[in-house]
């Protein structure tokens, strides 16, 4: 009965600590481009931060967002497509101290808004695609 019993907790464990590292890293980004994205646009219809790799090959924003294999992610938007409307640049800043006292005064997040959809090579790391 101890044998089965140590057994179980191992295995427990090792599979709890598999799962804990398995998964993708979280970070707040998406969530800051998404917000900022849906805030920028003036008329009703679905927004999308997506993602844009930071290098010197990658193409402006206005294509990906026209792009008809982004569009066909989404059912809702495959028939009507996507075009660009903003891009941005989402930084890595230090996180604040959770102490307000600390945490006063201090440079935060960080975004830079480029209006436009044209910037090649590493510039935005975000465009603002929505339905048309």
């Amino acid at each position: 009965m101890a044998i089965r019993f140590l057994v179980l907790i191992t295995v427990t464990y090792l599979v709890f600590s598999k799962l804990a590292t398995a998964g993708p890293s979280y970070n707040y980004y998406d969530e800051i481009a998404q917000a900022t994205c849906t805030a920028m646009n003036t008329r009703a219809g679905w927004v999308y931060a997506v993602r844009r790799p930071c290098n010197s090959w990658t193409v402006p924003c206005q294509n990906i967002c026209s792009s008809p294999g982004l569009a066909a992610q989404d059912p809702q938007v495959s028939s009507i497509g996507l075009e660009c409307f903003n891009s941005l640049h989402v930084y890595h800043r230090p996180v604040l101290p959770s102490d307000i006292q600390s945490g006063t005064n201090k440079l935060g997040l960080k975004v830079y808004r480029y209006q436009s959809c044209n910037q090649g090579s590493c510039g935005p790391n975000y465009c603002c695609c929505r339905s048309k």
